[in-house]
């Protein structure tokens, strides 16, 4: 999806990227809530452009949006 290949034992792939920094970080979860706790840590930060990637689709959270997709 989106030119990720997830395995099929993994859930999702966080990618978060520092708008400071520029710095890119991927995080791999195989249970929801320990996703969605990096997630929710991520927007309330608000420095981060946020882009999650399941099997079935891509999502990109800009800092602007954080707060609508909350």
């Amino acid at each position: 999806m989106g030119g990720y290949e997830i395995p099929d034992n993994v859930l999702c792939l966080v990618r978060d990227r520092n708008l400071k920094t520029n710095k890119v970080t991927e995080h791999v979860y195989k249970q929801s809530p320990a996703a969605s706790k990096l997630i929710h840590k991520l927007a309330h930060k608000g420095d981060s452009e946020i882009t999650v990637c399941t099997h079935n689709a891509v999502a990109h959270i800009e800092p602007h949006n954080y707060i609508e997709e909350l």
